[in-house]
This record gives C-alpha cells, structure tokens and sequence, in this order.
C-alpha cells in the first residue's frame, strides 16, 4: 500500500512516514471511530477525507493546529475534529454560533454538496447509497452492521 503523492513537495515522505499513515488506515478500518469515517485518496496516502456524520447525542445524530504534533494519529486528529464540531462554547477561532435548525440546514447542505463531487463519491462509495437516501427516512451510520460493510469493503 506504498501510495506516495503525485507531486511530491519540498520535502520527499519518508517510508516511516507512509508505514505510520498505512497502519493508521489499517486501525481505522479495523476498529472504526464512532461518528467519523475517513480514506486516503488512492493515490495519495497524505491527502485525507473525512466523513462527519454525527455524534450519539448531538445535534446531529479545518483542524488549525498551530505547529503539528508527528505523535497524533489520524484517530486523533478526527476524533479533535468531532469534538469542535460539537462544542458549544464558541470561544475559539473558527466556532460559529447557530440555531440547531440553521446547523441542520448545513448538514443537509453540505452533504448535498458532496454527492455533487466525483472524488467524494469515489472515495466514499460504500456510503452513498446511505447518503441519498430522503431526509424522511432514518439511517444509522453507527449501526454496526453498516460499519462492518464498510471495513469490509476497505480491506
């Protein structure tokens, strides 16, 4: 699974680099994180996408760090995602105060947007029969059954 970038930076990625963000991959399939699923893109193991898609028990069921830590891993830098997301002390840069109702909206909104894009549904196939589904109707992407699909169709 050696997936170096098509245009390497300033810096060449070490093969620790790669065997560290290929084993965080390999955890995240394995052992899933609650609310949060994410791929390397195929041919880029450094470029990450992520799929919020709801906390148990929040509304609804960038990460700017100011140096990097080599120590975090994609778990949890993810799960830092979440946790901004559902904070509601709004007393950091980036933090938006809205209503549940507007917060609902922009779900709605951006998941929309994202069935629009060929490389999301690329990288998420196994989820867009989920996500296309009319907003009446109920799924869980924490139900383990899905989950298991999902790491199934990842190994």
């Amino acid at each position: 699974m050696d997936r170096l970038p098509a245009k390497p930076g300033p810096s060449v990625p070490t093969q620790t680099a790669i065997r560290r963000l290929t084993a965080d991959y390999k955890n995240l399939i394995a052992d899933p994180l609650p609310s949060v699923i994410a791929h390397p893109t195929p041919d880029n193991i450094f470029k990450w996408h992520y799929l919020i898609y709801g906390s148990p028990g929040s509304l609804y069921e960038d990460f700017h760090p100011e140096k990097w830590n080599p120590s975090w891993t994609v778990s949890s830098i993810l799960m830092a995602f979440v946790s901004f997301m559902n904070d509601k002390e709004y007393n950091h840069a980036g933090g938006m105060k809205t209503t549940d109702q507007e917060k609902q909206k922009l779900a709605k909104e951006s998941r929309d947007f994202n069935l629009r894009n060929p490389k999301f549904r690329e990288i998420f196939e196994e989820l867009i029969p989920l996500l296309e589904m009319d907003d009446d109707e109920d799924f869980d992407l924490s139900d383990e059954d899905t989950n298991d699909a999902i790491s199934d169709s990842k190994e």
